[in-house]
């Protein structure tokens, strides 16, 4: 929030009282959102906690945010949203494996080939294209 919006954002976003609010997963996910534009390396252990928000929307931004941004320490806060109850966050975390996803999370990419949403399914598949591209190697061998 600060490198977004300065102190007047983080002074609005303290004011925000997740009791008092259904809508307090805004504006992280819009900080989040508006990481996808405004960049500064120091915001990457921010996206990376950000992967565990209890808020889904703001965990499907933060996998979108890895993505495009490349935060390869996010690789096995990525892999552990294969699980999320949530298909949109599924399917952003396979996105984003494809991007950062090292050997060590085939496992990951399989889970989500298999998952029972067809989107999820599809973007696991293109995620272990991808990850097989990126590191060169066919990492279908190592399931």
């Amino acid at each position: 929030m600060l490198v977004l919006g300065g102190h007047h954002a983080v002074g609005e976003y303290a004011r925000t009282e997740p009791a008092k609010s259904d809508m307090s997963y805004w504006a992280p996910t819009w900080a989040a959102r508006g990481l996808l534009y405004a960049w500064t390396d120091t915001a990457g252990p921010a996206v990376v906690g950000a992967l565990t928000h209890e808020a889904w929307r703001v965990r499907e931004m933060a996998a979108k945010v890895v993505t495009a941004r490349e935060i390869g320490s996010a690789g096995d806060a990525v892999a552990s949203l294969v699980e999320d109850p949530v298909p949109r966050v599924r399917a952003a975390a396979a996105r984003a494996l494809g991007a950062v996803g090292e050997a060590e999370h085939v496992a990951a990419v399989l889970a989500i080939a298999h998952d029972s949403d067809v989107q999820v399914r599809v973007r696991g598949e293109q995620a272990m294209v991808a990850m097989s591209t990126r590191l060169d190697r066919d990492l279908r061998d190592l399931a």
